[in-house]
């Protein structure tokens, strides 16, 4: 018996983010900080190096520069690319008021991540926008 995920489900999901400080220090790239955890948000990412579609929501008519992004806890794994990656991660530079989303989730990540249940560094769950037509 064999259970595939994201591979035989519908990819629904979507995070939305707000990049609310940008962390300069000897890293080569800029650290883009989201309002979140992204290896409570997308465990498959940290555990299994898996990648996601990210695009930003705003700011598209301005110059891109290759990121990492950090989440708000203090773990080495709140990265997004994950590590080790190969997979360039490119946003604007203008970062003032960036929102960014994460695609195709998949319908596990939730799930994974604890919904209603415990959460890494004691994070709130993010809110829920839900569409029905």
């Amino acid at each position: 018996m064999g259970e595939f995920g994201r591979y035989t489900t519908s990819e629904h999901g979507a995070h939305l983010f707000k990049i609310i400080t940008v962390k300069e220090n000897n890293s080569k790239l800029p650290w883009y900080i989201i309002d979140g955890s992204i290896m409570s948000s997308f465990p498959d990412s940290w555990a299994l190096g898996e990648h996601f579609i990210v695009l930003p929501l705003n700011h598209l008519d301005k110059p891109f520069q290759q990121v990492q992004l950090g989440g708000i806890t203090c773990d080495s794994d709140d990265v997004y690319p994950p590590k080790p990656s190969h997979s360039p991660l490119y946003l604007p530079v203008e970062a003032d008021e960036l929102y960014i989303g994460f695609f195709s989730i998949g319908a596990y990540q939730e799930m994974l991540g604890g919904v209603k249940g415990s959460k890494h560094c004691v994070l709130p769950e993010a809110y829920e926008l839900i569409v029905d037509r």
